[in-house]
């Protein structure tokens, strides 16, 4: 840490990465203090440490300070609970600056989602929240949801790995229905199955916002394909699609296939890891060659691995 120290006076560090040295509350402090001395400082990374939540909520102190230049902050990876996050959240009430927030990968659950939520209905200059592989469930993420039917700022929402299920998935279709900012929605390894789906694709249906769906990992089977491809026949915004290790076979990749022969946007499509057999393959085949935007797509182990 006495190396770290020295960068509290050092103008010329604009991007600290300080990943995987085992930090912890004491050495946060440090970097506290550099945050809010090195007015250099825009962009940091402190994943992969041992962070916990007195450090958490020194770091969430040093963002409160008008000194503070930082616009991207990534605490990926550490211990920090929902009590470790209040001074973050309360720098995100009255921050300005801050546009990148990761806090994948700890322990925060559903009252600290609500905590961020309360936060982010004052805060439209955040336009990335990665909450990946916590714990917030269907409760945090109404909160979220609620949160973001009228923020402005927010572009990128990362909800993946945290036991989302159907009615989760509604409360953030309820959301899209408002909100016009929001461009890309990771859902990946969650729960929302087909009826999640369903209301998702039928708000998309009308969205003329979001481009980027990740729904790899969720429970989806035929249903939830006929969803979706009666959305992509009405939507020309979305550009990319995952639909990686779900349960989709010959039946529900058909609306799928009729779908994009008459979509326009559609540029990145992950089908991999799903059940489809000879019969889907000739669809998908013919629907391609009446596609002309498609330019990426994964069929790795695609075909009758379920």
């Amino acid at each position: 840490m006495k190396f770290l120290e020295t960068l509290t006076s050092d103008d010329l560090v604009a991007n600290l990465k300080v990943s995987d040295v085992n930090i912890t509350d004491d050495g946060a402090k440090v970097i506290s203090r550099i945050m809010e001395n090195n007015k250099s400082l825009t962009r940091l990374s402190l994943s992969y440490n041992k962070i916990c939540d007195e450090g958490g909520n020194s770091i969430g102190m040093a963002l409160q300070s008008k000194s503070c230049c930082i616009t991207m902050l990534d605490l990926y990876r550490n211990f920090i609970k929902d009590d470790g996050i209040k001074e973050i959240v309360a720098a995100l009430e009255v921050n300005t600056t801050l546009t990148y927030l990761n806090l994948g990968y700890n322990n925060i659950h559903a009252v600290g989602a609500k905590a961020l939520a309360d936060a982010l209905k004052k805060n439209s200059s955040l336009n990335t929240l990665i909450l990946e592989r916590n714990h917030i469930g269907d409760d945090g993420v109404t909160s979220i949801a609620n949160a973001l039917r009228d923020n402005s700022g927010m572009r990128t929402l990362n909800l993946s790995y945290n036991n989302i299920h159907t009615e989760g998935a509604k409360q953030v279709a309820l959301m899209l229905e408002t909100n016009q900012a929001l461009t890309s929605l990771d859902f990946g390894f969650n729960h929302i199955e087909d009826g999640g789906i369903e209301a998702i694709s039928n708000v998309l249906k009308k969205n003329d916002t979001l481009k980027v769906l990740n729904i790899e990992y969720n429970g989806i089977h035929q249903e939830g394909a006929n969803f979706l491809g009666a959305m992509l026949q009405l939507n020309h915004t979305i550009t990319t699609i995952n639909l990686l290790k779900n349960h989709i076979t010959d039946e529900g990749l058909e609306f799928i296939c009729s779908a994009i022969k008459v979509n326009d946007t559609l540029v990145s499509f992950n089908l991999a890891y799903n059940n489809i057999h000879d019969e889907g393959a000739k669809k998908l085949a013919a629907a391609l060659l009446a596609n002309r935007s498609i330019s990426f797509l994964d069929l790795s182990k695609a075909f009758g691995q379920q």
